[in-house]
Order: structure tokens, then C-alpha cells, then sequence
């Protein structure tokens, strides 16, 4: 994948990908805003605060409605920022593997000219693998049957956010509430110190989830009435029915993090092929150790290629928007729910840019066939010279 800048004039363009609210803009789709000086929306008082969200108005079609929990300090008080070159840091997968299984192991090596694959599988069926490919994407994963299980009920998908929502029950479980076995804090510190000690620490602070045999089984029951736990070739119930104090963990997710701005993780969702790009890591804890561990794409920084600069703010890069979207012909109403500042990766051949940028995310809901459905389209403004980023 490969971004670069794009100028010219915008046309009509809807752009709908059913099952996965993906939607990319193409080259002709996208204009170069000016960088005005001072921030139109402040003048204009384009947002407030309501129920926990901040609203406004951009257009009779398109407005804002953005959770406060989705906005931290760095999305309201911008600063000055430089344009950083990063490489994909190579793993001591050996030393990560023997961290995991707490013994000495020996990985299977395959090199077929582009992926370096390492792969244990033990007696258990537990299996360790990493690879990396064309400096470009890596990733390092310890696969079980403890954490198969718990997937079943634990799902966390960045476009399902509803509590009821099928696809992510992340909202049925506690944060940061403690185990028996060990405290949050304590579970997050020991996971931080192992990964650190393999070279992994731009990370902002976890979520860390709580899974008790409790909510385990109340979820469980919630999916299973939902017709959710049935395998779909054999249509057997993938129920566990009981759950024991032995089965409870913390399920963790750390997200890149540079100059306290996140790394955004881009997903190219509704092809035969999802990549991903920027640091992210999943893992789950239980009193046995980890028990599942999944790391894409561990980010070392080389430099900066820029000098730090000012950034424009979240209002003026809503106004960028809502200057798109003037020439979009689509008269479907449209919400902005996420925006926010952070370093986008952008793959050129001198290795990985990261560029601090705006992330946009609009939500629209349509009829079709009699049905309401849900689309999202993705933005990503350049925070310093406000040109639209595409993908080429």
C-alpha cells in the first residue's frame, strides 16, 4: 500500500461496501484545502458540548456527534509535530517464543524469498509463529485453545461499537477491575515489562478488559440466543456452558503510540485480503501466563524528516470536511464520529513515513431494499500542509 497527495476537482462518488463500512476515496475524488490561518470553526462556534458528546452542525447533511471518551487532550490542544521515518522492528522471536511457553523452544524455519515464517506447534495444539514481509509488515502470534474459547465470547471489532452489537462484546466487560489471581495494574505491568524487554514500548496505555466466569457465561447465553455460537459448517454449538475461576483473564490491547499521538491502525476491510498497518498488540492474561498474543507491525523510529510544525486544529480540519462534502452529490444525512490527531504510516521507497494527520471517520445510515444500512467512510487530513492523504 502506497499513499500519496491528490489535487483536483471533486466529483460525485459513493462508494459502498456491504458487511464491512469500508470506504475508500478515489484519486479523482479529492481537493487541496488551503491552510488558513486561525480556526474557522472556533469563530464560528461550530461545536459544543451535550451529553457527553461533542456536536455541531456542518452542514443541513453532515454534522458531529463524537463521545468525549474518544477525545483526548492532544485532539483539542494541538502542538508542533515532525514528520518521522520508522522501520519494521525484527523481533527476537526465539527470546518472545521461550518468554511465552516459560521453556527453551525450537521453531521451524521456512524462508520462501519474501516471508520469514517461525512455527511451533506443541503437544497442546498451542502454536507460536512470526513473519516478516519486504520490511514492510510483521507480525508475531502464540494461537491456543484457551484463547479460542474466550474469542468466542470476547470480540472487539473497530467498527461495531453498539453494546448489543453481535460483532463486539466489549461493552459487557469491566475495565481495569481486579482477578483473584492478580490485580489489573499488576497484570499490566508484568505484560508491559515482557514485551519491553523484547524491544516493544511505543504504546499508549492498555484497555484492559476483565473477563470473569460471571460475564463469560452471561455473554455466552446473550450470543447463543442470538443464534452466535454455532459452527457454520457443522451448525454444533461452540458453547462452553461452564466456566470456571481457571478461565478467568484480562484480555489487553495495546495501540501505537508516538509523540503521545496514536499510530492509526488502517484495516483494509471487504477484499479477499485484510492488511493492516501501525503497532498494535492483543493479548490475553490469565494466572497461567499469557495465553494469547498477537503483535502487528512493532514500529521503531529512525528520525525525523521534518522539523516540528504547527497543526492545524480538530475544528479547522472539520471544516476541511465539510468543504468535501459540499461537492459530494449524495443527499444521504452523515455524522462525523471519529476525529481525531494522530501519525499516519504512508510506504514510499525510502521505507515508512509517519505524518501526523487528521483522522476522519463519517457514518452514514441509507435505505436499501426497504433496509436500512450503515456505511463509513474513512479521511485523513495532513495536519500540516491540509491535503487530503489517498491511497494510490
Amino acid at each position: 500500500m502506497k499513499w500519496k497527495k491528490i489535487t483536483g476537482i471533486l466529483t460525485a462518488f459513493s462508494i459502498i461496501l456491504s458487511g464491512c463500512g469500508w470506504a475508500i476515496q478515489s484519486e479523482e475524488t479529492l481537493t487541496k484545502v488551503s491552510n488558513q490561518e486561525g480556526s474557522i470553526a472556533s469563530e464560528q462556534g461550530l461545536l459544543s458540548r451535550s451529553d457527553g458528546f461533542m456536536v455541531g452542525t456542518l452542514s443541513n447533511r453532515l454534522t458531529v456527534k463524537i463521545s468525549e471518551e474518544d477525545l483526548n487532550d492532544e485532539n483539542l490542544e494541538t502542538g508542533k509535530y515532525a514528520v518521522l521515518s520508522a522501520q519494521i522492528h525484527e523481533l527476537d522471536y526465539q527470546k518472545l517464543a521461550n518468554s511465552l511457553f516459560g521453556k527453551h523452544v525450537q521453531l521451524e524455519h521456512s524462508d520462501n524469498g519474501q516471508v520469514n515464517s517461525y512455527t511451533f506447534t506443541a503437544e497442546n495444539e498451542d502454536t507460536f509463529y512470526y513473519d516478516t514481509e519486504q520490511d514492510r509488515y510483521s507480525t508475531a502470534a502464540f494461537i491456543s485453545s484457551f484463547q479460542t474459547q474466550i474469542q468466542y465470547i470476547f470480540r472487539s471489532s473497530p467498527k461495531t461499537e453498539i453494546m448489543n452489537e453481535a460483532g463486539n462484546t466489549t461493552a459487557f466487560f469491566k475495565k481495569d477491575s481486579d482477578l483473584a489471581f492478580c490485580s489489573a495494574e499488576k497484570a499490566e505491568k508484568t505484560v508491559r515489562e515482557l514485551l519491553e524487554g523484547c524491544g516493544l514500548s511505543l504504546f499508549s496505555e492498555a484497555d484492559v478488559y476483565t473477563l470473569t466466569k460471571e460475564r463469560l457465561k452471561q455473554v455466552e447465553d446473550y450470543l447463543d440466543g442470538m443464534g452466535e455460537l454455532n459452527e457454520i459448517r457443522s451448525g454444533e454449538s461452540l458453547k462452553k456452558e461452564k466456566w470456571t475461576e481457571e478461565d478467568e483473564c484480562y484480555y489487553m490491547i495495546f495501540r501505537g503510540s508516538v509523540e503521545n499521538l496514536p499510530v492509526y491502525q488502517y484495516r483494509r476491510m471487504g477484499r479477499e485480503e485484510e492488511l493492516s498497518a501501525g503497532t498494535s498488540i492483543e493479548l490475553i492474561y490469565s494466572a497461567e501466563g499469557i495465553r494469547y498474543l498477537y503483535i502487528s507491525n512493532p514500529y521503531r523510529m529512525t528520525g525525523e524528516i521534518s522539523k516540528k510544525q504547527n497543526v492545524v486544529s480538530m475544528e479547522e480540519a472539520l471544516v476541511q470536511l465539510k468543504e468535501l462534502y459540499e461537492n459530494i452529490l449524495d443527499e444521504n444525512k452523515k455524522t462525523v464520529e471519529q476525529c481525531y490527531l494522530c501519525y499516519l504510516p504512508v510506504y514510499e521507497k525510502s521505507g515508512i513515513i509517519l505524518k501526523p494527520a487528521w483522522y476522519l471517520e463519517v457514518h452514514t445510515e441509507y435505505e436499501q431494499e426497504n433496509d436500512i444500512s450503515d456505511q463509513w467512510n474513512e479521511y485523513y487530513l495532513d495536519a500540516v500542509s491540509c491535503e487530503w492523504i489517498t491511497e494510490e
